[in-house]
């Protein structure tokens, strides 16, 4: 069965032998076919599956001669709006959800694509959870068979892991007291 992409705009059909006796057209209504050529404009096409007729009409002592196919004209998808994490700063590495805002996935597509800065996929899905060390760039996209769209980015900034030490002599904080006192933060 020919799949037909959007991003295409005609798919032609030969006609090998010349015959001018012929007609085509489609079930049901949303494809734009040329009756006369067959080229289908996928561009103006709404997606679906469609019964495409071939008609030879009687002539010439020989029969009306049809045949059918299927052609199936797939969405495309549409890029996310938006990224989103779970928080953009982390005081330390971390674990953050990622998730894809907007968008659609079209036909016969295998989902959204969540990766990092340079294109490693981190998995697909509409969220994920990720380990973040140091600052990274997360994108999202919706890809597949059809097309793959224009890309979102959410960035989470690591910052280090800031202590805090006050260290004090006995008496010096609490009167006569023999004890060390550390406050850590």
């Amino acid at each position: 069965m020919p799949v037909l992409l959007l991003s295409a705009r005609r798919y032609s059909h030969s006609n090998p032998y010349g015959y001018s006796r012929r007609t085509y057209s489609a079930t049901p209504a949303g494809l734009s076919i040329n009756a006369t050529s067959g080229d289908i404009n996928v561009t103006t096409s709404t997606p679906g599956t469609y019964t495409v007729t071939y008609t030879l009409a009687a002539g010439g002592g020989c029969p009306v001669v049809n045949a059918t196919t299927s052609v199936t004209i797939n969405a495309p998808s549409v890029a996310p709006t938006a990224a989103n994490a779970t928080a953009t700063a982390l005081c330390g590495s971390g674990t953050v959800t990622l998730s894809v805002a907007g968008g659609t996935l079209g036909s016969e597509q295998p989902g959204d694509g969540i990766g990092s800065c340079g294109e490693q996929q981190q998995g697909t899905g509409a969220s994920l959870n990720v380990t973040v060390a140091t600052t990274t760039t997360y994108f999202v996209r919706q890809r597949g068979a059809c097309n793959t769209t224009a890309r979102a980015s959410v960035t989470v900034t690591v910052n280090a892991n800031q202590r805090y030490s006050l260290a004090a002599s006995p008496g010096s904080v609490l009167n006569h007291s023999p004890q060390q006192h550390l406050l850590q933060r």
